[in-house]
């Protein structure tokens, strides 16, 4: 049904599960070992990704490998990724690093809190997927699971610290998209169209998380969120939301399209901050973007009543 509905969200379902099917046989003959973990987040990760995706990936070293380890591991998947035909991670980015469990888990708001360790926390509670040994990455959300759900929460309280890092993230992102595109000579087109789309979808999908965890102990709260954690974030708003979620997969389904469409990708790439440089395709897509945070607006007050707590504690 999903591959006539949603055509576009199949291909790329299919098409990511047996690259991700390939990537992780081939890791395990050339880099298997107890001590290595390989992580990937972004399209891959949600299910997303077409030929023109990038590989996004993080080693989660759990305490076992010295800074050569590291160093001979990187290397080992640059040439992977080289010798497969595969787009590397951005140059510079917050990819193609690597990450320690406690890097991650202290510091949370605090002075030595890096943008960079912001995104690495939420992008592996809300979108990863193992690349290599999927234990430790299990480890790695449970124990973040358990630094944003204390014991001491009240039963009828959301898990809000959570939902307050999530909220800084996403407007980190949009933050970050200005700087990119104005002073780091980013292009303009291809990021802002993703802002409208994957990025708004795992924002909502982690709303969905928190406001899913009222009048529950500490400990179902923590189950709950673990279980939704370990969904990508179409799969986590379908799992809440149910047949309501549709219109949202129609668009997101025209997205996904545009995203695999080379000639789109071209026009977008050609589209800046400026509106003359916006091709009809280009403006056709902003639009359906508007219409997407529209039905997630939409879907968010059709799930929950207006007493919910969720619609007060995104506003203040």
């Amino acid at each position: 049904m999903q591959e006539r509905e949603f055509p576009n969200i199949a291909r790329a379902e299919e098409f990511s599960k047996q690259r991700l099917a390939q990537i992780r046989n081939d890791f395990t003959e050339q880099l298997n070992g107890t001590n290595v973990c390989l992580v990937t987040t972004g399209s891959f990760a949600r299910r997303d990704a077409s030929e023109n995706s990038d590989l996004d990936y993080l080693l989660l070293n759990h305490g076992a490998l010295t800074n050569g380890d590291c160093d001979d591991i990187h290397m080992k998947v640059r040439r992977y990724l080289a010798d497969k035909g595969l787009k590397q991670p951005s140059e510079g980015g917050a990819f193609a690093n690597t990450i320690t469990v406690e890097e991650l888990m202290t510091n949370i708001g605090g002075f030595r809190d890096s943008n960079k360790a912001l995104t690495h926390r939420m992008l592996i509670l809300l979108e990863c997927d193992h690349l290599l040994s999927a234990e430790p990455l299990k480890t790695c959300k449970e124990r973040a699971v358990e630094r944003y759900v204390n014991n001491h929460i009240q039963h009828h309280n959301m898990i809000r610290f959570f939902l307050n890092d999530l909220i800084r993230y996403h407007k980190t992102i949009a933050v970050d998209f200005e700087f990119k595109t104005s002073e780091d000579d980013k292009s303009w087109g291809i990021r802002n169209i993703k802002l409208l789309f994957s990025r708004n979808l795992l924002y909502f999908s982690g709303i969905l998380v928190a406001a899913e965890s009222i009048n529950k102990s500490p400990a179902e709260k923590r189950a709950l969120a673990n279980n939704l954690f370990s969904m990508t974030p179409r799969a986590r708003i379908e799992h809440v939301c149910g047949e309501n979620t549709k219109p949202i997969l129609r668009l997101y389904d025209q997205f996904l399209g545009w995203m695999a469409d080379p000639q789109f990708r071209a026009t977008a790439n050609r589209a800046a901050i400026d509106r003359a440089t916006h091709e009809k395709t280009f403006r056709d897509a902003k639009r359906a973007g508007q219409q997407f945070s529209d039905a997630l607006y939409s879907l968010l007050h059709q799930q929950y009543p207006a007493k919910h707590p969720i619609h007060r504690t995104l506003v203040l």
